[in-house]
């Protein structure tokens, strides 16, 4: 995940297409770019160099080109429907718990989020943990809890699972042995400043993983991210076709998150929800302030937040002030003593925010 604010390069429709899209044979799954710079195709974004490759999936480098397309069966987002799960309850505030963070007693909160590289080596793809308890015991939380999976993370992690994590033997069936509530599907990168091959690549493998998970009986949430709006078109065909796919996943800690930005991928995303025609969930990651907006088209709306962890780790107390802001200032004598009562308290100081920000949230 690397932040981009190339506002330049961002798509909008009121572009006209550049001129070389035209004639692309990729144009029908493509949509073509329509962005401020008017780059006469996306070629213009190969970053080869006379001694090295473009690093991207573009096709100046054939033999990787080749490798990345048959590696993923072709860019269309056409896999296999899976067995349909029953539909989970969310709470609005998800607080993330990366370790046990000097806490003496198991945390008791309705729904937890925990990184899914905590519980993956990246060095050989293995689980660290073999079943729920173990789980619970490792990040001390209540083993009545929900527990939420995130595989929102840097690139390095997204590419030890994609390369080690999901090829380790049994890996899946551990993952299925953790009993988890849900598992978000890692978010590959879509920059808007590569060739469109490498986005297709990127989108392809959100929904390869999203079906490995859900063939083998997880409830995993489909992470969506895309570079334009027939990405987003692309997706929606996807899950209007996999009614199987009740939750979705999204980021706005990076790109996405940028204040200039954000609005049209709440757009995009609310405009998916509506053409579905069917109840949808959707986790976000981050985004507090565009909560109230996807309540809008969303059957529920969770926010993760590892912010309330975050500041108790540093001895940091939550209070919410009068008018929704949230600060943070060195904890009180008796909260600093006790880092179980000071994490239960920045958790439901985060919630109230939420609660506070967006009405239909309570």
């Amino acid at each position: 995940m690397v932040k981009h604010n190339n506002t330049d390069l961002w798509y909008d429709e009121k572009y006209p297409l550049s001129t070389g899209c035209g004639t692309c044979p990729d144009l029908s799954l493509c949509g073509g770019l329509r962005i401020e710079t008017q780059p006469e195709n996306c070629m213009c974004f190969c970053q080869r160099d006379p001694k090295n490759p473009c690093a991207a999936v573009c096709k100046c480098n054939t033999k990787t080109f080749v490798a990345r397309l048959r590696e993923v069966g072709g860019w269309e987002l056409v896999l296999s429907k899976t067995r349909r799960r029953q539909a989970i309850s969310l709470p609005s505030c998800v607080p993330m718990i990366r370790s046990k963070s000097k806490r003496s007693y198991p945390l008791k909160e309705e729904c937890i989020a925990i990184p899914l590289r905590q519980v993956m080596s990246t060095k050989t793809g293995l689980l660290r943990v073999r079943s729920r308890e173990e789980l619970c015991s490792r990040f001390l939380i209540d083993f009545s809890a929900k527990i939420i999976l995130s595989g929102v993370h840097t690139d390095p992690f997204l590419e030890s699972y994609w390369e080690k994590g999901r090829r380790a033997p049994h890996f899946i069936e551990g993952l299925a042995a953790l009993e988890v509530d849900l598992v978000t599907t890692p978010n590959f990168s879509v920059f808007p400043n590569v060739p469109r091959w490498d986005n297709f690549h990127n989108m392809k493998r959100i929904a390869i993983c999203w079906h490995e998970l859900a063939a083998a009986g997880l409830p995993a949430a489909l992470h969506i991210n895309g570079r334009t709006n027939r990405d987003f078109e692309r997706w929606t065909d996807f899950v209007i076709e996999h009614d199987e796919v009740t939750v979705l996943s999204f980021e706005f800690q990076t790109g996405p998150g940028i204040p200039e930005r954000a609005p049209w991928y709440v757009k995009e995303l609310n405009l998916l929800a509506r053409k579905v025609e069917r109840p949808l969930s959707i986790v976000i990651h981050g985004g507090i302030n565009y909560f109230g907006d996807l309540r809008q088209a969303y059957d529920q709306v969770a926010l993760i937040t590892s912010t309330p962890a975050l500041k108790a780790s540093h001895f940091q107390q939550l209070d919410v002030q009068p008018n929704f802001k949230l600060c943070s200032h060195r904890a009180t004598r008796n909260l600093s003593r006790d880092m179980d009562m000071l994490l239960k308290h920045n958790i439901a100081a985060y919630g109230r925010l939420v609660c506070g920000k967006n009405p239909t949230a309570a």
